[in-house]
């Protein structure tokens, strides 16, 4: 019954974190030819590329902003775990590569 029940909490845990996963996808960009002075329609179609863009590219950054900010959380989540389950042990070692020196030496 204490099997069923963990291997019923980690399902949760697993589905939670994946539906919390979001994609950012970048808008696509208008293609980048000057709009003709004499052609009023077409001007006001490149116009509207343009708007469209322009706004989609605001979402685009704020889901960025909000993906940045939930990995954020977690990895505070996973650190402040890490520092209470290890205590001083919970260190981060940088190893030298190629006779080079580790950061922040």
């Amino acid at each position: 019954m204490i099997r069923d029940l963990a291997l019923a909490a980690g399902l949760a845990l697993v589905s939670a974190s994946a539906g919390a996963q979001i994609a950012c996808l970048p808008p696509e960009e208008p293609y980048p030819y000057e709009p003709p002075r004499d052609d009023p329609e077409l001007r006001a179609i490149i116009n509207e590329q343009y708007e469209t863009y322009v706004l989609e590219v605001e979402d685009y950054i704020n889901c960025l902003r909000d993906e940045a900010d939930l990995a954020s959380i977690q990895a505070r989540e996973v650190v402040e775990r890490w520092v209470r389950w290890f205590g001083e042990d919970a260190a981060v070692r940088l190893k030298q590569g190629d006779g080079g020196t580790a950061a922040g030496e």
